[in-house]
């Protein structure tokens, strides 16, 4: 489930990305943690460090990473959620390849995990964030 503070804590790295930080600070929360692990996965963060009440993320400051996180847009918020099925995952993943795979991420029974692990697993979920290609596409096939 996209809960306020992993919105925030994506949009905090966002932001951090652009700006060319070496860090940024986001609250310490179990859905944070997943998100951080499969973004470091996707290695799109060089890692983060557990503070007292926080965690410090370090960023990676290449033109790609910059670029990717460019593009990535919310998908679901907790007013509002967006669930995919895999039928839909696979068509999209056909049609637009792996330019949008390491920042389309979603929520599944078996954790946060990106598109190409969903695929893998054949799983569907809750839509986190995406690529703004993928987004456009599968909000208009989850319909």
């Amino acid at each position: 489930m996209a809960s306020v503070s992993t919105i925030n804590c994506l949009t905090n790295i966002k932001n951090g990305v652009a700006r060319e930080l070496e860090s940024v600070d986001v609250v310490l929360s179990k859905g944070n943690v997943r998100l951080l692990e499969v973004l470091a996965r996707g290695r799109l963060i060089r890692g983060y460090k557990f503070k007292k009440y926080h965690m410090r993320v370090l960023l990676m400051n290449s033109d790609i990473v910059k670029h990717r996180f460019k593009t990535v847009c919310v998908c679901s918020k907790p007013s509002k959620p967006c669930y995919v099925n895999v039928r839909v995952l696979r068509k999209i993943y056909s049609r637009l390849g792996s330019s949008i795979e390491s920042l389309t991420i979603l929520s599944t029974t078996q954790g946060f995990m990106t598109i190409s692990e969903a695929l893998r697993g054949n799983l569907g979920g809750e839509l986190l964030f995406g690529a703004s290609g993928f987004v456009k596409e599968a909000m208009g096939l989850a319909r």
